[in-house]
């Protein structure tokens, strides 16, 4: 979610919010921050001096968007691999589990199993058994 600093302390951005009240005679410095897909990105920090402040002064903050969504761009392409990379390692693991079940050959599933842990002894166990997994 979107944060606001405002002279160094940080507030949860709501677009229906104002901000303050500010004395008139001090400048007032602003920026954002703004977390995507685990990053945080900051936007510029702008300031506004005493002469510029008036009851309700609005203000925009501007992101680098084409940052942004480079970054989006990339780290969904990496998820996408992770998702592609999980997605073949479960097809064989589960073609392999079925190989061993049927034909009792704990061998076909074995290299998808970490040697020596419960699990890889039940299974071993139910496989060669002719219980399945």
């Amino acid at each position: 979610h979107t944060k606001v600093k405002i002279n160094g302390k940080s507030y949860n951005y709501d677009h229906t919010r104002l901000y303050g009240p500010y004395l008139v005679t001090d400048e007032v410095e602003l920026s954002a921050e703004d977390k995507v897909k685990g990053r945080t990105f900051e936007s510029e920090s702008i300031k506004i001096y005493p002469n510029e402040l008036k009851e309700n002064t609005p203000v925009t903050l501007h992101f680098e968007k084409e940052k942004i969504e480079k970054y989006v761009e990339e780290k969904e392409k990496e998820e996408n691999s992770l998702k592609n990379k999980l997605s073949r390692f479960f097809d064989k693991y589960t073609s392999a589990l079925n190989e061993a079940s049927t034909n009792n050959n704990f061998a076909s599933v074995s290299p998808f199993l970490k040697s020596g842990t419960d699990n890889y002894k039940q299974t071993q166990h139910l496989i060669q058994t002719g219980q399945g997994a």
